[in-house]
């Protein structure tokens, strides 16, 4: 149960990070690229 309460822990965290992460890019990706993103 240690394993799958680590790999669910590790999962969370690098959901969080690329939510983090992408909450800023992703205004820059639209504006850069609309014309590709629709």
């Amino acid at each position: 149960m240690s394993e799958s309460n680590e790999l669910i822990e590790q999962r969370i965290q690098k959901i969080e990070e690329l939510k983090n992460r992408e909450s800023i890019p992703t205004r820059f990706v639209f504006s850069r690229i609309p014309n590709r993103k629709t």
